[in-house]
């Protein structure tokens, strides 16, 4: 026996397609409630029933449309092709029987409930005398050596701050440090975290941040309560006299933050690691922005220079476009990547732009379980419209649309209970990480795209495949170098430019006109 279908109501108005929606509706001829309109669903669906999670009922009047009256079920379902499409061919006989359109939807992410954790971590303020300090800005340098990952140490007249903790055992604590901004969770910047947590350091971070490091293990929800601050985009943090601290949204991971550092006379701007430039997005014109923001005699701006004297990073062209082309010839593809967080932009970027193109309603994307809990996050803030908050990618990409990215039909999770569809006219995009190919199943010979560094000698692939010659590189979440030579002069046109990654033979080598950031810099 199948049990009761869990079901919610509301009256909030519904912005996916209406068209087809719109056309069913109009016939029907009674409108069941929707306990009972559950039962009708799983009578008729029988065994399929079982794969339904949840039902949302939303019953709402349009007034752009003379006040039609939609009736909408939004069916989520676990990952089985057999029940999204059983709901889709039988929409007209659902709405003739119960009056309400059912809409197949992906797995439920859950999102708004998994962010109550971290609805009641701090916010930063002067009155916590950890973040009391005055200015001027007397000098910054690497924390850790030009070996060590991403740490800046900003000494002001009153002692000193970090620009992120660099990699594992690279980090000093120096007793002049009293706080810690955190740019973003990648290991090179974030490491060193539970270290500095040791020494009593309260780290200001995004709300994002901090649920990823929770996500990953870098750090238990507790300790982030006790030493975790958040910090809202553009919210500005006063130090104390001639010092203050604003934060600004970063593109190059979920809930990466960059802060502008000001003392009345200079103005430091440090966005962390960036992507400056793709074809969805363009970086430049708010980085710029924050240069100017304050009136300062003196401008400095740290620059990402990862990617300088390498053959990777992010370019401008359209990746997502390319590789569906390949589709044309392959009926499965299939992206590697060892980091997540590329497989999660690779799969936003394919989604959207096949949305958008003729391949909608054709092509279905199975997607890693490891990436659920990246999801969440970022669909928290999607669905409260908050996406300067988390992620300048999504909303370059989305902008106002209330878009299902995260729960449609077309997304599967990699996971046992995966049911696939068998018609012939699918195609399917994978996104797994090395550790996973062997659970990937294409339908005869896949077209292989790595990323990054998953290189395909390095790979044990266990299917036939043959590897696109399809440049990845945007999905990086760094800047090549083409771009950093590009971006460079227009930034030094505003603002003296200080490369940080602290490799330093290879910004010299490549960049040489500018400064690496394990030399120390003053004379503010």
């Amino acid at each position: 026996m199948i049990p009761p279908i869990p079901f919610e109501e509301s009256s909030k108005p519904w912005f996916g397609p209406r068209k087809r929606a719109r056309k069913f509706l109009q016939s029907r001829s009674e409108i069941l409630p929707p306990a009972d309109t559950c039962q009708r669903i799983a009578t008729r669906s029988g065994s399929l029933g079982a794969a339904i999670q949840r039902i949302r009922f939303i019953d709402y009047r349009n007034k752009d449309e003379n006040d039609f009256r939609y009736t909408i079920s939004l069916v989520w379902t676990y990952s089985d092709a057999s029940i999204r499409n059983w709901l889709y061919d039988n929409a007209a006989e659902i709405v003739a029987e119960t009056g309400w359109y059912p809409l197949p939807q992906g797995e439920r992410i859950g999102s708004r409930s998994a962010d109550r954790d971290f609805e009641r971590v701090r916010l930063p303020n002067a009155s916590n005398a950890a973040f009391a300090m005055n200015g001027p800005l007397v000098s910054f340098a690497s924390a850790v050596g030009q070996d060590g990952g991403c740490s800046i140490r900003c000494n002001t007249a009153q002692g000193s701050f970090l620009l992120d903790t660099g990699l594992p055992g690279k980090l000093c604590v120096a007793s002049t440090d009293r706080f810690v901004f955190l740019s973003h969770s990648h290991l090179d910047h974030c490491e060193n975290i539970r270290e500095v947590f040791r020494n009593g350091l309260p780290v200001i971070m995004s709300r994002a941040t901090a649920r990823i490091l929770a996500v990953l293990g870098r750090a238990t929800t507790s300790e982030l309560r006790k030493h975790c601050y958040c910090l809202d985009v553009d919210k500005e943090l006063v130090l104390g006299d001639k010092l203050t601290l604003r934060s600004f949204s970063v593109p190059h991971c979920p809930g990466s933050l960059g802060i502008t550092c000001n003392d009345g006379t200079a103005t430091l701007v440090y966005p962390g690691d960036v992507t400056f430039q793709t074809s969805r997005h363009d970086a430049i014109p708010a980085l710029l922005q924050q240069l100017n923001s304050y009136p300062s005699a003196r401008r400095v701006c740290l620059i990402d220079a990862t990617m300088a004297g390498r053959d990777l990073g992010a370019g401008r062209h359209n990746i997502a476009a390319e590789a569906l082309k390949a589709l044309d010839e392959y009926g499965d593809l299939v992206l590697v990547s060892n980091d997540v967080e590329q497989l999660l932009y690779a799969y936003l970027d394919m989604y959207h732009t096949s949305k958008e193109g003729s391949s909608t309603g054709t092509v279905e994307f199975v997607v890693s379980f490891q990436l659920k809990n990246i999801f969440e996050i970022l669909h928290s803030d999607f669905i409260a419209r908050n996406l300067t908050q988390t992620d300048p990618f999504l909303a370059a990409q989305y902008k106002e649309s209330m878009s299902a990215w995260a729960e449609t039909r077309w997304l599967f999770w990699l996971e046992e209970k995966l049911k696939l569809s068998t018609e012939p006219n699918r195609r399917r995009i994978w996104l797994v990480p090395s550790s996973e190919l062997a659970a990937v199943r294409p339908v005869g010979k896949a077209g292989l795209i790595p990323i990054d560094r998953a290189e395909d000698a390095s790979l044990d692939i266990p299917f036939e495949f043959v590897k696109l010659p399809v440049d990845s590189s945007p999905w990086t979440l760094h800047s090549d170098e083409d771009c950093l030579r590009k971006i460079v002069p227009v930034i030094e046109q505003q603002a003296e430019v200080v490369l940080f990654h602290n490799f330093v033979r290879r910004t010299v080598t490549h960049m040489k006109s500018r400064r690496p950031a394990d030399a120390v810099f003053r004379n503010y």
